[in-house]
């Protein structure tokens, strides 16, 4: 009984350091994800899907953004069984400036993402062997310069041969 009430008294003081330290550090949130769209509940093989990704600089400074537009099957999504593919872009942000991405893909091949007007390919590509049909999560994540998970957007989407 003593060493339940010891070990509530850590995880209780561990979480109380932990809030302290939460209120008194300053985080700063310079880039953000801040809209996912679709053109359609439904996609099928073949047939483009357009999305729409808006990136937010809310700092001061002019950054480099790397977004990783990343497919997985709803029911299996691990990798490589559910993973379908994945496109990464890095693009540049001005200071105080939102970006729209517009990324379409057809299920098939390479993806394509209009800037600005400028329609591009993918920096980094990796497509699955997977046959394809069912729900699919769409993710749209914002990484770090080390390639981590920042934030993450997610459709759920229907796929159809």
């Amino acid at each position: 009984m003593l060493n339940l009430v010891i070990n509530d008294i850590k995880r209780f003081f561990s979480g109380f350091f932990a809030l302290l330290r939460y209120i008194f550090e300053r985080e700063e949130i310079s880039l953000s994800l801040s809209l996912f769209s679709t053109d359609s509940q439904n996609s099928q093989i073949g047939k483009t899907s357009a999305y729409e990704l808006t990136l937010a600089n809310n700092s001061n400074d002019d950054l480099w953004a790397r977004v990783l537009f990343d497919i997985y099957r709803k029911d299996t999504p691990s990798h490589p069984d559910g993973h379908v593919a994945y496109f990464v872009k890095k693009v540049f942000m001005r200071s105080n400036e939102s970006k729209t991405l517009s990324i379409q893909y057809n299920w098939q091949d390479n993806a394509r993402f209009e800037i600005d007007g400028v329609s591009q390919e993918a920096d980094a590509t990796w497509l699955g062997s997977n046959e394809l049909s069912g729900l699919c999560n769409i993710n749209a994540v914002l990484l770090n310069e080390s390639g981590n998970s920042l934030e993450t957007l997610t459709i759920i989407q229907n796929l159809t041969k």
